[in-house]
């Protein structure tokens, strides 16, 4: 499937699902920095929605867990969207 057939694939699904509106009202989307929400973010912001992404770093996987925050930073700054980052104490909690 090509970028642009993504795009209008998730365009229609949307649309057919009455999923967001096209008012400009910002969409907050996962950003883990894995490859489903890379896609996610990306597409969202290629059809125009003001996308704001959200990462949540649960600091259970050591400096993997922090690999991820800074993909996620390094995707949405190429994106030019912003991200809201929250660190979790797990043991702490």
């Amino acid at each position: 499937m090509t970028t642009r057939e993504f795009e209008h694939t998730v365009a229609t699904a949307i649309s057919q699902g009455h999923l967001l509106t096209d008012d400009g009202a910002p969409v907050i989307a996962g950003l883990s920095g894995g490859a489903d929400s890379v896609a996610l973010v990306a597409v969202l912001t290629a059809l125009g929605y003001n996308i704001m992404a959200a990462h949540c770093n649960f600091h259970l996987r050591g400096a993997e867990s922090n690999r991820d925050r800074d993909h996620a930073a390094q995707v949405a700054d190429r994106l030019g969207i912003d991200l809201f980052i929250r660190d979790f104490n797990v043991p702490e909690r």
